[in-house]
């Protein structure tokens, strides 16, 4: 796996705990109280879906062109370079 997909798997997988919960918990109580602090794992989760969806989609697409994965047999011999 290359090393930019690493990093914008890093990424997305910091977006909950890093970027969306802690804007959320500091933003929604001020406007619907505590009622606000309910909904804000829930609406940071949701909006973590909507993000990562279409990196996981863009992952599976290259990875069906084969930019990420080389068969090999099974001795561990690439098959393209045969």
């Amino acid at each position: 796996m290359p090393f930019s997909t690493i990093t914008d798997m890093t990424f997305l997988s910091s977006l909950h705990q890093r970027i969306f919960f802690p804007l959320l918990i500091t933003l929604l109580p001020d406007y619907i109280r505590l009622a606000g602090v309910q909904y804000t794992q829930v609406i940071a989760d949701v909006l973590t879906i909507l993000v990562c969806v279409p990196s996981v989609i863009v992952f599976f697409v290259k990875l069906k062109k084969n930019e990420f994965y080389q068969p090999k047999d099974d001795v561990g011999i690439n098959l393209t370079e045969v």
